[in-house]
Formats: structure tokens, sequence, C-alpha cells
């Protein structure tokens, strides 16, 4: 007001802008163009859109009604894939329902729109969101085979039938459906994947799934979130583990981390120190692995070491590489496990 007081009034928003400050209301005859109301019209200027829209001028050397075909770039409009995991009680095979979750920001609203999804790190000079492309034009394709091909480098799935998604909408599409998938359950105890924690201290151990993208899938899966989820005893599923992948080609192996055990612990100190010579220096490390559960198994163990040692053990380790060893160990029901090994190394 021109008396500098305040005063409320109601209104018609127009269009729905992604900033607040770009707001155009209509307030009984006249246009408020700014949200403190310090810019106001009579009537909309010929230049204002208050609808996200685009405007071109054709020029064409025949007379009459042609198809044009357009082309562009829009931000916000992106997708990612979502995967259900669904364990069987013995954790040796699961059921897998995957789609895409489309989601549209960009201001407009597509209707009958033949999608295609490109999957992969499409370098841009603005970096899009997980290396995902999404095409949608608006003409029909009910004619369109559901296929996935390779495509530039990446991957490009056509969505067999037309698509309807509006502006500020989240839709989801089925991307494909498995039953029976094998995989193998590991226990994993990896040093650097507890980093600040006390080295005496014990810690629980990963528990990861792992299984092979084969090609029986017929699908390379685009990167996204995984949910794993099994049946309880009244037959309800629960939600038991989270994850995300990255984008994984027909024949790669994929390892989901479930989490970490609740009845297995592991136990890493260093018991000893000897200083083998004025430059040489030998640890000597006990691992302890307690499992309080009624099942026998295996625990994965991951040591790494420093550059040009010697490392000795107790048992065989495979070696990784020039810095990295593992080795499986049995730890009994309700019983405990030790893993004992050198590291001598230069000081």
């Amino acid at each position: 007001m021109n008396d500098g007081k305040s005063e409320e009034e109601s209104g018609i928003l127009l269009g729905s802008p992604s900033n607040p400050h770009d707001c155009v209301l209509k307030v009984r005859n006249r246009y408020i163009l700014d949200l403190n109301g310090q810019v106001e019209v009579n009537e909309i200027p010929p230049e204002l859109v208050s609808q996200p829209k685009l405007s071109f001028v054709v020029k064409s050397q025949e007379q009459g009604k042609k198809d044009l075909v357009l082309s562009y770039e829009a931000s916000n409009l992106n997708w990612q894939g979502d995967y259900n995991l669904i364990l069987n009680n013995n954790h040796d095979k699961f059921d897998l329902n995957a789609w895409i979750t489309l989601n549209n920001q960009c201001g407009l609203s597509f209707k009958n729109a033949k999608l295609k999804l490109i999957a992969g790190s499409v370098q841009t000079s603005n970096p899009i969101p997980l290396g995902r492309v999404m095409y949608a034009a608006s003409t029909s394709s009910a004619d369109a085979a559901s296929q996935e091909q390779a495509f530039a480098g990446y991957h490009l799935y056509t969505w067999p039938e037309p698509v309807d998604i509006k502006n500020n909408e989240t839709k989801m599409l089925t991307l494909l459906e498995r039953k029976d998938v094998p995989l193998i359950k590991k226990y994993i105890f990896d040093r650097e994947y507890y980093t600040q924690s006390d080295p005496d201290q014990k810690l629980p151990v990963q528990i990861k799934l792992e299984f092979k993208n084969d090609e029986q899938n017929k699908h390379p899966l685009p990167a996204g979130l995984v949910k794993i989820y099994q049946e309880d005893a009244d037959n309800e599923l629960q939600l038991i583990g989270e994850d995300r992948i990255k984008h994984i080609p027909i024949g790669e192996n994929i390892a989901i981390k479930l989490g970490d055990a609740f009845d297995v612990i592991g136990k890493r100190a260093r018991v000893n120190v000897e200083q083998v010579s004025v430059h040489r220096r030998k640890d000597i490390y006990k691992v302890t692995f307690e499992n309080h559960s009624n099942k026998d198994i295996a625990v994965t163990d991951i040591e790494h070491v420093p550059d040009l040692c010697i490392f000795t053990a107790d048992a065989p380790f495979d070696k990784v590489n020039s810095n990295t060893y593992q080795r499986d160990v049995k730890v009994p029901a309700n019983g405990s496990a030790e893993v004992n090994y050198t590291i001598e190394y230069q000081v």
C-alpha cells in the first residue's frame, strides 16, 4: 500500500513457477508480477509468459499444413532404476522386480509420448544426475517394440507403450521381473570398512549378497536403489536392507551390502611387535571371529598390507593384489575361530 501498510488479498496464481518470486497473480482486474506486490499492471503484456512454452517462426516454401518434428534439451527431466529383491528363507535365491522411476520437473506435460531412456555416464557441459538421459517425444508409439540395445557406448531402452507424464509428476514403469535367481550370501570382515574404529574393538561383520547379471536376465541393469525384503513367519514382507548399484552390464557380478550381522563379531588385535633390524619391523596380528548363531558360517577375512612387505599366516591366504590378501574362515555355530598372521616391512 502507498501508506506503507500491508493488506491481504486473494487472487489466482497463473502458472506454477519453480521460484516463488516468479509468481504472476491475478487480483480482480489487475496483475501482480512480484511476490511482494512491487509491480502491478492492468493487463498482461504480450511478452509476459505465465506458462512454460516454446515459440518458433518457421519459413516454408510450400503452403498448407506440415508436420514438424521438434527436438530440444529439457532440464529437470530425470529417471532412475529401482529394484525390489525378495529373498527366500535359505538366502540362496531371490525374486527380482525392477522398474523405472520417472521424475518430471521441467515445466511441461507429455501425453502419448514415445519414451527412450539412455543409461550411462553421459558427458555434458552441465552434469546430468547419475549419468542418465530421458528423451520423450510427443508422438504416438503404439507400434514400438519393447527393446534394449547398445547405443553409442551406452544402453538405450525404448518403451513399448505411449507414456503420459504430467509436470511435477513422478511415475513408475515396470522394467523386468525375474524368479528364482541364484545368489551367494557372504560374511565380510574388512579393516578398511571400519577406518574410524579402535583396532582392538569388537566389530560386526558385513553381510553381502552376490549374484551375476547373466544372459538369462537379458537386460543391463541401470544404476539405482535396491531394497531387499524377506517374508517373516506371518508371510509378510519385511525390509532387511538397501543399497545402491552402479550400471551393471550383462555378465558382470553384483555385490549388494545387506547390513551388519547381528550374531557375528570380529576382532583384530596386534599382539606383538618385533624389531627385526634397524630398518625392519615385524607385526604379529590375531583375528578372532565369534559366531553366536545356530548355523556354521564362513567369514571372508580381508587384510590390507604395506608395500613391499612379507606376509605370512598360519593358513594360506589368496593374494588379491600387492596390498590385499583374503581368506575364507570357517566359524562353527555358537563357536569361534582364529586367524594369525605376521607382516614384516621396512620402517
